[in-house]
């Protein structure tokens, strides 16, 4: 893949600013240590003497935050991008340019229902169990995975291999001699436009209505979402957490790794939940809660009372 410096600055738009040679062609997008004559390299900060790195790193294109150095001399065939935020232009960059999509279709080992509706444009990989569902456009489901009927997927959604997506959640109840009865799950599991679903995740359906994951919303590798639950839109739900049954989550929450919600829980927009935390009740919108049991941040930081 060839790319020219004039596609990356259009695609950039006019908050970056260019020094350096406009005539640059780049295939790829590495480290510096890795880097040659046709790599583009980003920088999350400027290093120390940007004209010292710029001179020994063999790549031709470089991205880094502003400001722009004063009296910077590019050495001829480079260039430097300068941008108020260097990892959303990488990330700008490496979607546009360097996505790696499978082709649209549906692998010869997946199992699909004949009653699934399923978009043209989709992607079903191997061993793939697709029940009842119906999958939107644009939307990619890699090797290993089960979906249940009942499932509706949004439009480009993405659900990494080994996912299981509307198992019955552990519902039971106590009978008169103790045997646990089953409650059975009727509902479903709905997931908006634009998730993202990491590997040997589980979500399980509602009991009578549905479980929800709203638009934009990013889910890591091995987390349980329990039945019931109402996760709302670019929320950030990371590795190994546990959202219990019926919680709701507001938009734009962040669930850090390892992290415990109680059922019937409510997380208020914005609120953030640490590293490990175990919630066992509400926290309002915009709040910062860790520890356990969790509590809010500002707590933690209180000096201990003398006895």
């Amino acid at each position: 893949m060839s790319i020219r410096l004039q596609e990356i600055e259009s695609a950039l738009g006019p908050g970056c600013q260019v020094l350096g040679s406009h005539d640059i062609i780049i295939n790829k997008v590495t480290t510096a240590e890795t880097a040659d004559r046709s790599s583009l390299v980003w920088m999350g900060s400027q290093p120390t003497d940007i004209s010292a790195f710029i001179h020994n790193c063999p790549a031709a294109v470089f991205i880094m935050p502003l400001p722009v150095s004063e009296n910077m001399v590019v050495p001829e065939g480079k260039s430097i991008i300068f941008t108020k935020d260097s990892r959303l232009a990488a990330i700008t960059i490496l979607s546009r340019f360097f996505r790696n999509r499978p082709a649209w279709g549906r692998h010869l080992s997946a199992t699909i229902d004949p009653e699934a509706a399923i978009d043209p444009e989709t992607f079903i990989g191997p061993n793939t169990v697709v029940g009842k569902c119906s999958i939107g456009k644009g939307s990619i489901l890699y090797g290993n995975n089960y979906l249940y009927d009942g499932v509706k997927i949004g439009n480009d959604v993405t659900v990494h291999a080994g996912t299981v997506i509307g198992t019955d959640g552990f519902g039971y109840h106590p009978a008169e001699n103790k045997e646990w009865l089953k409650f059975e799950h009727l509902g479903g599991v709905q997931i908006g436009d634009g998730v993202e679903i990491g590997a040997n995740t589980c979500i399980d359906r509602g009991t009578l209505g549905n479980t929800i994951i709203g638009d934009g919303t990013k889910i890591d590798n091995l987390v349980h979402i329990a039945h019931n639950v109402r996760i709302g839109r670019h929320c950030l739900i990371i590795a190994h957490a546990m959202i219990g049954g019926s919680c709701v989550i507001g938009d734009n929450t962040w669930v850090a790794p390892n992290a415990g919600v109680l059922q019937k829980t409510n997380i208020g927009e914005g609120a953030t939940i640490g590293l490990g935390a175990v919630v066992l009740k509400d926290i309002p919108p915009h709040e910062t809660w860790a520890g356990v049991p969790a509590r809010k941040l500002e707590q933690h930081n209180k000096p201990e009372q003398s006895t």
